[in-house]
Formats: C-alpha cells, sequence, structure tokens
C-alpha cells in the first residue's frame, strides 16, 4: 500500500517480543508503547523494525483502580462529556499498542490536511526527526537500556533507537514540520534554439531550486501531451532534456523535481514547433528564374535594343 501512497500505520504487539504482522511487513510504520514515564511498557513488542513509540498505557498498581490509562471521552446524554478510560467492555481499562498505533495515525491525518501530497517516506521521516527523545532515568533502580528481542519477553525497559524507533511522538512537532517543510520549484527554461521541425533543441531544467540547506536529488521529464509532434531524445533525468521534434505543432513538456529530503513539485510548459523554412529556388547552380528577376533581365535587354538603334 505505502508504494502506491498509502500510509500505513500499525501496532508493534503485545507480546514484549519481535514485532509480529503486520508490523513487520515492509513500509509499515510499526509503533511501540511506552509508560507514563516514557520507558517501554512491559508488554509492548519491540525491536528494529518499530519506527517510533506512542503512550500506550499502564497499570502499576496491582489491585484497585488502573493509574495510568488512556483516557477518552464518551456521550452520556448529560450537558458535559465524562472523562472515561478505554474498557474491554466489562468495565477492566483496556491497553495495549493498539492505542498507540492510533495516536500515530491520528497524527498522520493531520500532516496529511497540511499537506496532501506528502508521500509515505516524507510522512516517516518527519514522524521520526520530530520525535522526542526517550528517556534515560526516572524508572525503579532495577530497569535496564531495551536489547534486541529474543524468545524471553522483556518488561519496562529504557527504549532505545534500535529498539522502540527513533523516539516518542511528538504530534505537534511532527505537523509543524511538515508546514515548515523547504519549498521546491520546478523551472522550465527557454528552448534552445528556437524549435524547428527536424531540429533538436534542448531544454535547461536547471533553474529549479529547493528550499535553505537542501539540494535537488532528482529529475524527471515528461511529454504529457502531443507526443506526436515531438519526443525526448537521450535521458529524461537530468537538469537538461534534448527535444527532437517531428511535426509543426504544439506539445506539453513536464518536469518533475526532487529534493534530499524527498519533497516533489512539478512545472510544465507549452512549446510550439514551427515548419521547417522553404528551401530558395534561386541560386549560382540554375534552374528556375524568380519573377522579379525575370522582369528585370527582359527591362534590361530592352535598354539595349534600343541604344543599338
Amino acid at each position: 500500500l505505502s508504494a502506491i501512497g498509502v500510509v500505513v500505520v500499525a501496532a508493534a504487539g503485545n507480546e514484549g517480543e519481535a514485532v509480529n504482522v503486520p508490523g513487520n511487513c515492509p513500509g509499515a510504520i510499526a509503533v511501540a508503547g511506552l509508560r507514563h514515564t516514557g520507558t517501554k511498557v512491559g508488554y509492548s513488542s519491540l525491536g528494529a523494525q518499530v519506527a517510533i513509540s506512542a503512550p500506550a498505557g499502564n497499570c502499576v498498581n496491582e489491585s484497585g483502580t488502573c493509574l495510568y490509562p488512556l483516557l477518552t471521552t464518551s456521550n452520556t446524554g448529560a450537558t458535559a462529556p465524562l472523562a472515561s478510560a478505554y474498557t474491554d467492555g466489562g468495565g477492566s481499562a483496556s491497553l495495549g499498542t493498539s492505542f498507540s498505533a492510533p495516536l500515530v495515525s491520528g497524527t498522520v491525518a493531520l500532516m496529511l490536511s497540511v499537506n496532501a501530497q506528502t508521500t509515505p517516506a516524507q510522512i516517516l521521516s518527519k514522524l521520526q526527526s520530530s520525535a522526542r527523545a526517550f528517556p534515560t532515568s526516572g524508572a525503579d533502580p532495577d530497569v535496564v537500556a531495551c536489547r534486541a528481542p529474543s524468545a524471553v519477553a522483556q518488561l519496562e525497559c529504557y527504549c532505545t533507537r534500535s529498539t522502540c524507533g527513533a523516539g516518542m511522538l511528538d504530534a505537534a512537532a511532527a505537523v509543524a514540520a511538515i508546514s515548515a517543510a523547504p519549498a521546491v520549484t520546478a523551472t522550465i527554461g527557454t528552448p534552445s534554439p528556437t524549435p524547428v521541425v527536424g531540429t533538436p533543441f534542448t531544454v535547461d531544467g536547471s533553474g529549479s531550486s529547493a528550499g535553505t540547506g537542501r539540494t535537488i536529488a532528482a529529475y524527471a521529464w515528461a511529454i504529457t501531451s502531443g507526443a506526436s509532434v515531438a519526443r525526448i531524445s537521450g535521458a529524461s533525468n537530468a537538469a537538461t532534456v534534448t527535444i527532437q521534434p517531428s511535426t509543426s505543432g504544439s506539445f506539453t513538456l513536464q518536469l518533475t523535481v526532487t529534493d534530499d529530503l524527498g519533497n516533489r513539485a512539478s512545472s510544465t510548459r507549452v512549446i510550439a514547433v514551427k515548419a521547417a523554412p522553404a528551401a530558395s529556388t534561386g541560386g549560382s547552380g540554375g534552374g528556375a528564374m524568380e519573377p522579379a528577376w525575370a522582369l528585370g533581365l527582359l527591362a534590361a535587354i530592352a535598354v539595349l535594343r534600343r541604344r543599338r538603334r
């Protein structure tokens, strides 16, 4: 799905071991679960497949009401909403990475509302680059750093980038990162020489630009209409492109540029191709005589005849 532009977010799992399906599927953004202190909650799966972590809820007390559930609101029919914990239907607090993943999904939806053209790769990059660092202290003395998953489930541990992803989800920062994405512009230069049937010409796209500190990483040229008028001759992925016109008319040339962060922009230009100039029918090699030359020659002959008389 990510290959066709769909952002896939999946829970890492609640076995405390290696990430299982669908979190370990290629292209999926796997989300691990955190306790209220930012450490990995005991039941959350972990490993290199995890992209980022988010709150999953935890009950630190052995009996009684769960102290750190995830809260939502429910409609009781009264004039004000009632804060309540997610429950399993029987009243018990329902916790897990299944609640971590929707927090990331909701953040992704907000990011796409800012820029619907953002690709799954860009979404992942912004989520991870804007994440908060994992804590390294504050838990009980016996809590240690998380290690690579094995057959033995790990309980609470201090997350690392190799076990719980890039950091703790920061929804506001992720949305702001999309808003502040550097602008990319695709610029199509003037064809040179003037497009004429049968004569190749070049179009330059090196005037395209990326945001401050960014560079253009890729160029992609395409003829989107009027393919019978002209075709791309040679490479279509360089800063310049060579066009071979075959007949007079107009065609549309498109340039798409991508910067080193994956931000993309496109531009189009309609280019007119003129017919080649008509070849001269006169000249030193003989052949048919132009009408003006013929009239001039006849006038000169008439003058010579009058003088001879």
